[in-house]
């Protein structure tokens, strides 16, 4: 199972669960899972895998003595072909999966782990960031994905590799929006000076080498007209 906890911002504090386990009967393994959270059901999903789609549902606060919280595992799709190039290793979880209302998608990054080297020789693991979205309805059917990886900042694959095995081991963390902006672009603070641009702005957390953390803004309208297509939404 997986282990998660929950995180409730209340009286200008927050508070912290005790770790909980999701049991449920998993078809393979996956630490990484994607959080949606349907809000005109009210019901919580995670998908433990993006391809196949597998989703499961719980009820976070339903928990037992030890710990355990029971889940449903509620769609199992099958494999299906993607635009994202494979050579850069098969999709993993990333950030929640957030609802973009004027688009009626939910967006998240996920993240792949790849060994170039082939015949079993013990090579160096790198890892990428992808966005894609889901349909706005259950069974959240993918809609578009990227075909290449996502890179923002060419330092996230410079400098010393984070070991001998994994050379800059990146993904994504979080998400959320931060607010329109219309009128006029907005300027990248850190790492890149240059302008996002008007509209809907996203920030994703990410981390670096298992030790720092980023916090990156982009356009959201951008970004999603740089994905490809892969299913109707209906």
């Amino acid at each position: 199972g997986q282990i998660y906890g929950i995180i409730k911002y209340e009286d200008n504090a927050l508070h912290i669960s005790p770790p909980v386990l999701v049991d449920y009967n998993r078809t393979q393994h996956n630490k990484n899972f994607v959080p949606l959270f349907h809000a005109s059901s009210s019901k919580l999903y995670l998908m433990p895998s993006l391809n196949p789609l597998e989703i499961i549902t719980l009820d976070p606060f339903a928990i037992n003595d030890d710990h355990i919280a029971p889940a449903t595992m509620v769609y199992q799709g099958p494999w299906i072909p993607l635009p994202w190039n494979e050579d850069y290793g098969a999709l993993r979880g990333g950030t929640p999966a957030v609802f973009i209302p004027n688009h009626n998608l939910y967006l998240a990054f996920f993240h792949t782990r790849v060994n170039f080297l082939e015949g079993g020789a013990r090579g160096v693991d790198h890892y990428y960031i992808g966005a894609l979205t889901f349909c706005p309805q259950f069974p959240f059917h993918i809609h578009t994905v990227s075909a290449y990886p996502i890179i923002l900042d060419t330092t996230w694959y410079e400098g010393k590799w984070f070991n001998k095995v994994v050379s800059y081991a990146v993904y994504p963390i979080g998400l959320a929006l931060e607010r329109d902006h219309e009128k006029n672009g907005t300027k990248v603070a850190g790492m890149n000076s240059s302008t996002i641009g008007k509209g809907l702005i996203g920030v994703m957390t990410m981390g670096y080498r298992d030790a720092d953390g980023f916090a990156v803004r982009f356009n959201v309208r951008k970004l999603l007209a740089s994905l490809d297509y892969v299913s109707h939404c209906n």
